[in-house]
């Protein structure tokens, strides 16, 4: 019988520093549109996939959590762009449930801005 540890996902070296940058707002739908198309390209640049995503407050526009395409560097299909967005908003926001937070659906307190098509719409 084989035993698990429990799962571990890196994220980019590059995120410390590229988030500290960020302080202002984003309470256009074009600026998070923006930003994550840029967080694709910085991505690419630094070995991962063409693909960024983030969480946004609906109401402020503030930044909760980055993500990006890190599948191949980090070795698991569970890092892709919006899954490493989502998980980071739940650390973030210390729950599991972002729905505890708001709803996507009901309250729209949470906005996902995705640089392409969600490719994880069974996971999203």
């Amino acid at each position: 019988m084989k035993y698990w540890r429990d799962i571990t996902l890196p994220i980019p070296e590059w995120f410390k520093t590229w988030v500290i940058d960020i302080s202002k707002p984003f309470p256009e739908i074009d600026q998070r549109m923006s930003l994550v198309i840029d967080l694709a390209g910085i991505s690419v640049k630094n070995g991962g996939g063409p693909f960024g995503a983030a969480v946004f407050d609906q109401h402020t526009g503030e930044l909760v959590a980055p993500g990006v395409n890190w599948v191949v560097p980090g070795k698991s299909s569970l890092l892709h762009a919006e899954v490493m967005a989502l998980a980071l908003a739940e650390q973030t926001l210390r729950s599991y449930k972002l729905v505890s937070h708001g709803s996507f659906e009901l309250v729209t307190v949470w906005n996902l801005a995705v640089s392409v098509w969600v490719c994880c719409c069974g996971r999203v």
